[in-house]
C-alpha cells in the first residue's frame, strides 16, 4: 500500500475537559468525510482540482486519523460529494455534483462496484444527491434526497434505490425533505425541509413499492439549511433543537444555546452524554461547543484555530471524544490524547535571517517518530520563503502530539537596489595621489569591487570600482555604476606648506594674507578659492591644494586655524550718585578728561573728580568704540548736622567696619544711619552706635543715608567695600 503523506498542522490545546485535544489538519480540500469503525480509518470525498487546487482531485481518500496521513486515493468520478456507509461496512455510498449519479463503492476490494443514475426530471432535467443514507440491515439499498441544478426550490423528492434500480414511489417533490436521517431506535426514516419557509419535520414510510410521505410537523425545527443527525430515539438538529421519535408524534424536548455562528455542525458522542457541535464565524474562528444530554447545559466551549474555507460536517471516529470535521480547504483531526513525549521540543536558532526570494532551511531535532509544522510540513526539515513564525510538534508512536516547540523567527531581506557614486566615471590619478569613493545610498553594509565593506574607499591604484549594498541579513543587491581609476605615470606635487602674512587671531574687520607656494599651475583653497594668495576675512580652517601642468593635485596642506574676535559692543555709563556704573561686565577701562585712570577696569568706578568720564571695553586685543561722554559733578556729603555739629565716616573704601564720629562733643546723639546696596535696597539700620560692621558683606559698592532723629535726610555717602 502506498502511503502519501499531506502538509499537517498541528496544534495542541489543553482544557479542564479535554485533558488534551490534539488537533491534526490535513491540507487537503473536502467536500465529506464519514468513519468506518472496523478499519478505523476515516473516508473524504475531494474536489476537482480546478476547485481546491489539490493534484487530489475527484478522489475518495482514505486518512488515518492517528497520525493525519492521507494513504490512499481512488478516482470515484467528477465532484464526489455526499457519502453513507452501510452498516455492515461493506459499502461506500457517494453521491456525484458533477453527475446525476451515485458510486457504490466495495470497502473490501477498494473499488467502485456499480454506478447508478438518479433520474431526471421531465422539466429541469437529471438529479443529484443532496443528502444519501443506507437502509439499516440491506447494504444494497439506500435513500436518497435528490436535487435539480438552477432551480429553486430544489428538491426533487426522496427515492429508494435497490441495486441502483429505483422503487417506484417517491415522497413528494419541493416541501419534501432535503436533509434525512433513520432513527436509531426504531429504523424509521426521517427527513427536514430546509428550503422553504414550511419548515416540516416530516415521518417517511418505506414499503416495497418505494417511499410514502407519513406525519409532517411545520415548524418543530425551523430555519433554512438546517441538517439533522440521529442518535438513540432522538434527532438533533445543527441549530441545538432536540426531536424525540419513539412516541406517537415527534416532540420537541430540549434546544441547546449554540453560541453566535456562521455555520454549525453537530455530533451526538455514541459513547457518552455528550453532544458536540462545531461552530464558525466570519472571520474564520472555529470553536467546539460540548454540552449535555440530558441537562442541555454547556459543558466547554473550546476555542480552535482559524481555519481556512467553510465548515462542512462533523463525526465522532473512535471513542473518547475523538471528532473530525471538514472545510472547504481541509479536513481537521481532533483527538483526545495526551502525548508520550512530556516536554515540548526545541527549535533552534530562535530567530534565522534570508533573502526575499530565496528559502532557509529549519531543521527540528532528530529522534522522533514524525513532525507536525505550522506550515503543514511533516519533514524533518523545511525550507521556507514566507517570514514569519515557525514552530512544531513531535509525534510518539501513537500518534499524539506534544506540545509545540519554540517559535523561530524568519525575516527576509528585500534585495537592495544598486547605490550610486558621485564621481566622474573615469578619473585620473597621479603617482602619490588617491580618491575616496562613496556609496550615495546607505545600507548596513557594502561590498566594494575591491573587497571593502564601509560606504568609503581610498582607492591609490588603477582599476574599476563598484559598490553593491548588503542587507541586515547579507543579502547583496546588483553593483553600483563603475568608476574606472588611473594612476599616471606623472607624480603628483608634494604637500604644499601655506605662508601666513599677519596673524591667525584678529579683530573683526581686519584680515589675514594666506599665500601658497609660487609657480604652481593651479590652486585649489578649501573655501573654494583658487589663486595662489587669499585673503581671510573670517573664522575658519584653511587648506590649499596644488596642480602641476599634467593636472596633478597635491595632497591637501597642513590646515591653517584662524579666528575673529567680533568687535565688542559700545558700552553706556550709568551713575548712580558718585558711583559709575558700565553696561559692560568685563573688559572696561575706565578715562577722565580723556586720560586712562590707572587700575579702573572694573564695572563699578566710585568717581573722585568732576569731569568728562568715559568707559571702553576691551575682549582679547579688540576694543570697543568708546562711550558717550558723561560729565560729572561730585555729590558730597550735607554739611549741617546742627550749625555747631559735623560728622566724619571713615575708613573708606572699607574693610570690615565703618566709623561715625562727630566733630563736637562727645555728648551730642549720633544719628540714625541706614544701609542699601546699588539696587536700593536696605541692608540694615542703625540708631546711636558709632559703628557699622561690613565684613559679612560681599564687596561692592553700598550706599549710606544719615537721617536726623526727626527722619529729615542730613546727608548720604558712597562706601566702596573692599
Amino acid at each position: 500500500m502506498k502511503t502519501t503523506i499531506l502538509g499537517v498542522l498541528a496544534y495542541i490545546l489543553c482544557t479542564s475537559a479535554l485533558l488534551a485535544q490534539d488537533i491534526k489538519v490535513v491540507n487537503l480540500p473536502t467536500n465529506d468525510l464519514i468513519y468506518a469503525p472496523s478499519q478505523d480509518k476515516i473516508y473524504v470525498t475531494t474536489p476537482s482540482t480546478s476547485a481546491g487546487g489539490s493534484p487530489y482531485g475527484n478522489r475518495l481518500c482514505i486518512v488515518d486519523p492517528y497520525f493525519g496521513r492521507v494513504e490512499q486515493c481512488f478516482f470515484v468520478g467528477s465532484e464526489p460529494h455526499k457519502l453513507a456507509i452501510s452498516d455492515d461496512e461493506a459499502f461506500l455510498y457517494i453521491g456525484l455534483d458533477g453527475a446525476p449519479e451515485v458510486v457504490k463503492f466495495n470497502l473490501s476490494t477498494k473499488a467502485i462496484e456499480s454506478t447508478f443514475s438518479l433520474g431526471s426530471d421531465p422539466f429541469f432535467g437529471p438529479l443529484y444527491a443532496e443528502d444519501i443514507e443506507v437502509l439499516p440491515g440491506a447494504p444494497h439499498s439506500v435513500v436518497v434526497a435528490r436535487r435539480n441544478v438552477g432551480v429553486s426550490p430544489r428538491h426533487e423528492g426522496v427515492a429508494i434505490y435497490d441495486n441502483g434500480v429505483q422503487r417506484p414511489n417517491t415522497t413528494q417533490d419541493h416541501t419534501g425533505s432535503n436533509s434525512i436521517t433513520f432513527a436509531e431506535s426504531n429504523a424509521q426514516l426521517y427527513g427536514y425541509n430546509n428550503e422553504t419557509t414550511e419548515f416540516g419535520f416530516r415521518r417517511i414510510l418505506i414499503n416495497p413499492n418505494g417511499l410514502a410521505e407519513g406525519t409532517v410537523t411545520p415548524n418543530l425545527i425551523g430555519g433554512f439549511d438546517r441538517v439533522i443527525e440521529s442518535q438513540g430515539n432522538r434527532i438533533y438538529a445543527n441549530n441545538g433543537q432536540v426531536v424525540r421519535v419513539d412516541g406517537p408524534t415527534p416532540t420537541l424536548v430540549g434546544s441547546f444555546s449554540i453560541p453566535f455562528h456562521l455555520r454549525t455542525a453537530v455530533e451526538p458522542a455514541p459513547d457518552s452524554s455528550v453532544v458536540y457541535f462545531i461552530t464558525s464565524d466570519f472571520s474564520g474562528q472555529f470553536n467546539l461547543e460540548t454540552f449535555d444530554k440530558t441537562t442541555y447545559n454547556n459543558i466547554q466551549s473550546l476555542g480552535l484555530p482559524t481555519f481556512n474555507g467553510l465548515l462542512g460536517s462533523l463525526i465522532n471516529w473512535g471513542t473518547g471524544g475523538k471528532l473530525a470535521f471538514n472545510t472547504t480547504e481541509s479536513l481537521v483531526i481532533l483527538r483526545n490524547c495526551t502525548s508520550l513525549i512530556s516536554s515540548a521540543p526545541v527549535l533552534s536558532p530562535t530567530q534565522v535571517g534570508g533573502c526575499s526570494g530565496e528559502f532557509v532551511t529549519l531543521t527540528a531535532p532528530a529522534g522522533y517518530d514524525n513532525y507536525y509544522w505550522s506550515n503543514g510540513s511533516t519533514d524533518q526539515s523545511i525550507s521556507v520563503n514566507t517570514g514569519g513564525l515557525y514552530f512544531f510538534s513531535a509525534m510518539d508512536s501513537l500518534g499524539c502530539l506534544s506540545a509545540p516547540s519554540n517559535p523561530t523567527t524568519v525575516q527576509f531581506d528585500a534585495t537592495p537596489t544598486a547605490p550610486f557614486i558621485a564621481e566622474n566615471a573615469q578619473i585620473n590619478l597621479c603617482q602619490g595621489q588617491s580618491v575616496t569613493l562613496s556609496s550615495t545610498s546607505f545600507w548596513p553594509s557594502y561590498l566594494w569591487s575591491n573587497g571593502g565593506t564601509n560606504q568609503s574607499i581610498q582607492v591609490f591604484s588603477s582599476g574599476m570600482y563598484s559598490v553593491a549594498g548588503v542587507s541586515a541579513n547579507g543579502c547583496v543587491g546588483p553593483p553600483s555604476n563603475p568608476i574606472t581609476v588611473t594612476v599616471l605615470n606623472t607624480p603628483a606635487p608634494a604637500q604644499p606648506t601655506i605662508n601666513i602674512v599677519g596673524t591667525t587671531i584678529f579683530c573683526e574687520g581686519e584680515s589675514v594674507l594666506l599665500l601658497a607656494p609660487p609657480e604652481f599651475e593651479s590652486y585649489l583653497w578649501s573655501d573654494g578659492q583658487t589663486t595662489r594668495t587669499i585673503e581671510v576675512f573670517t573664522s575658519g580652517s584653511y587648506s590649499v591644494q596644488v596642480g602641476n601642468a599634467a593636472d596633478c593635485i597635491s595632497l591637501p596642506s597642513q590646515t591653517i586655524f584662524i579666528q575673529v574676535i567680533p568687535i565688542p559692543a559700545q558700552p553706556q555709563i550709568i551713575a548712580n550718585g558718585n558711583v559709575l556704573a558700565s553696561t559692560a561686565p568685563t573688559g572696561n577701562q575706565w578715562f577722565l578728561n580723556g586720560n586712562p585712570i590707572p587700575g579702573a577696569t572694573q564695572q563699578f568706578y566710585l568717581a573722585s573728580s568732576n569731569g568728562f568720564y568715559t568707559v571702553q571695553v576691551t575682549i582679547l586685543t579688540c576694543s570697543s568704540p568708546m562711550s558717550e561722554l558723561y560729565s560729572h559733578t561730585l555729590v558730597g556729603l550735607e554739611d549741617d548736622l546742627t550749625n555747631a555739629q559735623r560728622i566724619l565716616v571713615y575708613p573708606n573704601p572699607v574693610t570690615d567696619a565703618l566709623q561715625l564720629q562727630l566733630s563736637t562733643d562727645a555728648g551730642a546723639r549720633m544719628p540714625v544711619v541706614e544701609l542699601f546696596d546699588l539696587t536700593g535696597r536696605m541692608l540694615q539700620r542703625y540708631t546711636d552706635t558709632n559703628q557699622i560692621l561690613l565684613a559679612h558683606l560681599p564687596q561692592g559698592p553700598y550706599f549710606i543715608r544719615i537721617l536726623a532723629r526727626d527722619g529729615s535726610l542730613l546727608a548720604t555717602q558712597f562706601i566702596s567695600k573692599i
